[in-house]
């Protein structure tokens, strides 16, 4: 994030409100306790991705916004340049994979989905160069759908519900109900009045709403309990020596059924948290039969212990725990023996106050098809004063765009709760959305389902070294007489010129931190030394290949094994998108001298060579350094150096006002309305631009606007990340050609109401509206206007984003289309 983002301190104080006479000789023993265990990960990096949807169809983009921050401090700082993300079919074969630019801890990306592809649930991944380095579990992964979902869910066995199951709506035997009372901290103890969380699920998995009574062993009435909305409950018991505990549910048909509570242990320690104020929470411990013994306290944040305490307690020992310092998130407080055997544990949520206030609203609930829309967004924090905040905002119609049978992710529940937590929630609570949840029923959630397991730290552990991988090694191997002392290089956006000594074991290395932020690809030039041009020159990737096989093999919840339809992918799909391999990147390509046609300039002048049409060849380019300073040469109708577009020709009616900007392609590849990601071409890797004014182009790229032909002299795509593992190796030794670090970003086009008004293929988009970025100063709301679809409908707008504070939020929003 931004230089001015304000840095937390990872200290917490705990404050010793009230102990009894044993409580003496509290010490603060950090640093000792948990250096023995290795519960808590390693991992110093967390990514979320807001997806612009998760249903698409073959042949869509996926467009998404990366956050990253600092997992142990919550601050938005990353050590890495380098974001990968993949997309992954449900056989775990990779259909898609890029590397893009991190900047500012966030990153602008998009996976291309194949034309042909079958229909079916998806996974996008995404992970940063430093989690390269670490456990495979922690990368991020979001489920999508592609293909039209309606099929399947015409199929009742396969939807999932959203609402737990009545007892009355299914017959259920004793042995189809797992009742389960799980007392807070872990250990139900004699004598001691305790929090005790319950959850019932049937054999399937599938939560139930019960109610009931607990009685003892002799049949007597102790307290009555019921499910809450989402399934579990809670209910206080104290439990008396020598007595057993049941649970009975109330219908005639469990007449006879009954489910045991945990029994009680003699002695132990009970633990009760409550929350006191803002930024305050109170711990109770309850002693028995422990008089003597010496325990220690740890709280933990995020894989952290912050602070430990170490005390003796008879009967009662309260403590009360200040977080202000701390940023919102779940916390363990665990409690240790003196053998550092955990005792009793609680996941709680801190400093709920902290998180983003997002205020949506609309002009108007329900709007006509095709009118526009104005969002109102503005960011407060819990006093309601206004914060400089980055958004990323969708607007989806929820028809085409919105499959509710796969989990809802937002940025709170990735970077807010606990991963194992979130690992043991229900599909269906996940569908909800943890972000609309009030507090209390998250408390009892964490209470049911933030169990985790304990691990002994081995005596002896060898950490791996940390290695970089944002960087390529230039090798230049071959006769010393002619190998070279330096490699130079030229990156295309910008045309800087590099230089990099080369070692003693030949070879260069080229750190993505010495490159300018909006470098995307390089080129090797050739030596100014004839004879040190004949050492070949190989490009290498640095990465860690054990890590994307584990990566991809990583068990995924989201596959629900719906059938596939017959499509097969084509020849040449099959060769762009079912690669299995780690991410590809762009060779360098064979740079050829262009035979000029006997008759036309090129293919585009005779494919219209009926049309009216302009060509300039690079001889025609002298005086020109980047492909702007070329459009100028055709004087069009208007040029938008700011957004990046190029009116052809005027539009009678109105001055520049419902114009249609030309379409753009690169090397036979549509790359949209603007020219942004190809303005900083240099000039001189340009064979030719050929400007189309008419409206033939509609019949094969439907564009109304005209089409502005660019032919590079590599003949490749800048946009196409993926290439032939083989056709690599054959020609990474290959000088003077382009050598693709990052996959350029795309921006994404929002039309006038105008044009939606009678374009079709703008009539019916599945996102209304995406922006990755949007950048809310504090001094009051953002205002965003665009038009609506032409269909009727329900729209879902979706915002998450994170403050200069480094406190994050999300939020979700609907109306309608009449």
């Amino acid at each position: 994030m931004k230089s001015s983002i304000l840095k937390y301190t990872l200290l917490l104080y705990l404050i010793i409100i009230q102990s009894t006479a044993t409580s003496q000789n509290a010490t603060n023993n950090k640093g000792s306790v948990l250096q023995q265990f290795e519960y808590y990960d390693q991992q110093t990096e967390k990514i979320f991705l807001h997806l612009d949807r998760n249903l698409y169809q073959p042949g869509d983009t996926i467009l998404f916004q990366a956050y990253i921050r600092n997992h142990q401090t919550g601050i938005f700082e990353t050590k890495s340049i380098s974001l990968f993300s993949l997309l992954l079919d449900q056989a775990h074969k990779m259909i898609d994979s890029a590397r893009f630019r991190i900047i500012n801890s966030t990153a602008s990306g998009w996976l291309k989905i194949p034309n042909t592809i079958p229909f079916g649930n998806y996974t996008v991944i995404a992970f940063s160069s430093m989690q390269m380095n670490y456990d495979p579990e922690f990368v991020f992964s979001a489920p999508i759908r592609i293909g039209d979902p309606r099929l399947e869910q015409e199929k009742s066995d396969l939807i999932i519900r959203k609402e737990p199951l009545k007892l009355d709506q299914i017959p259920l035997t004793q042995d189809d109900i797992d009742l389960r009372f799980l007392p807070e901290g872990g250990t139900l103890i004699y004598d001691l009045t305790q929090r005790i969380a319950f959850n019932a699920v049937t054999s399937g998995g599938k939560n139930l709403q019960v109610t009931g009574e607990i009685i003892n062993q002799k049949g007597e009435f102790i307290a009555d309990f019921s499910s809450g909305r989402f399934g579990p409950g809670i209910i206080d018991l104290t439990p008396l020596y020598g007595d057993t505990y049941y649970a009975t549910l109330k219908g005639e048909d469990f007449l006879g059924m009954i489910w045991p509570l945990p029994v009680p242990e003699k002695s132990g320690i009970a633990i009760r948290v409550n929350k006191y104020e803002k930024g305050i929470i109170d711990v109770l411990l309850q002693g028995k039969g422990v008089k003597g013994k010496t325990y220690s306290i740890v709280l933990s944040v995020s894989g952290v212990p912050v602070v430990s305490q170490s005390f003796k307690i008879d009967s009662i020992y309260k403590l009360r725990i200040q977080t202000e310092a701390l940023p919102a998130g779940t916390a363990f407080i665990t409690l240790y023996d003196n053998d550092l055997g955990p005792v009793a544990e609680r996941l709680v949520f801190i400093n709920e106050h902290k998180k983003l206030n997002i205020d949506i609203s609309s002009s108007s609930s329900v709007v006509n098809r095709g009118d526009e829309s104005e969002l109102i967004l503005n960011i407060t924090d819990d006093t309601g004063n206004n914060l400089c905040s980055i958004i990323s905002i969708s607007v989806v119609d929820s028809t085409s765009g919105y499959y509710k049978d796969l989990p809802h992710t937002d940025i709170e529940s990735a970077f807010l709760y606990d991963r194992v937590f979130l690992n043991n929630l229900p599909l269906r609570i996940k569908l909800y959305g943890l972000s609309e949840i009030d507090n209390d029923t998250i408390d009892l959630l964490l209470m049911t389902y933030g169990w985790r397991k304990f691990n002994l730290k081995p005596d002896s552990e060898i950490h791996p070294p940390i290695m970089d991988y944002d960087q390529i090694i230039i090798s230049n191997p071959g006769s010393l007489k002619n190998g070279r002392s330096e490699i130079t290089l030229t990156s295309l956006e910008r045309s800087d010129i590099i230089s990099l000594p080369v070692n003693i074991n030949r070879e260069a290395i080229l750190p993505f931190d010495t490159l300018n932020s909006y470098v995307r690809q390089v080129m090797i030039l050739p030596d100014k030394k004839h004879r040190n041009n004949i050492n070949p020159v190989t490009i290498i990737f640095p990465t860690n290949q054990d890590f994307i096989d584990r990566v991809k093999r990583l068990d995924f919840e989201y596959d629900f094994n719906l059938p596939n339809t017959n499509i097969h992918l084509t020849k040449k799909e099959e060769l762009l998108f079912s690669l299995d391999t780690i991410i590809i990147l762009d060779g360098v390509t064979i740079l050829g001298k262009g035979r000029r046609n006997p008759t036309y300039v090129n293919k585009i002048e005779d494919l219209y060579r009926y049309a009216k049409t302009k060509t300039l060849t690079s001889s025609d380019f002298e005086g020109c350094i980047y492909f702007e300073d070329i459009l100028r040469r055709y004087n069009p109708y208007y040029i938008n150096t700011i957004e990046k577009y190029v009116i052809l020709r005027p539009v009678i009616a109105s001055f520049r006002k419902g114009a249609n900007p030309a379409l753009f392609v690169l090397n036979d590849v549509p790359i949209g309305l603007g020219y942004g990601s190809i303005d900083r071409i240099p000039a001189s890797q340009i064979a030719s631009v050929t400007i189309l004014k008419g409206s033939q182009g509609y019949t094969l790229y439907r564009a109304l606007g005209g089409i502005i032909f660019v032919n590079t002299k590599t003949e490749r795509p800048l946009n196409q990340d993926l290439i032939p593992q083989n056709d690599q190796n054959k020609k990474k030794n290959d000088l003077m050609r382009p050598v693709r670090i990052f996959r350029t970003e795309i921006e994404y086009y929002v039309p006038t109401k105008e044009e939606v008004a009678y374009k079709p293929e703008l009539q019916g988009r599945s996102t209304i509206l995406w922006k990755n970025e949007i950048l809310l100063d504090g001094k009051g709301p953002a205002k965003i206007k665009y038009p609506n679809n032409i269909n009727p409908g329900t729209v879902m707008v979706t915002v998450n984003g994170v403050s200069i504070t480094n406190n994050v939020g999300s939020k979700s929003f609907k109306y309608f289309v009449k």
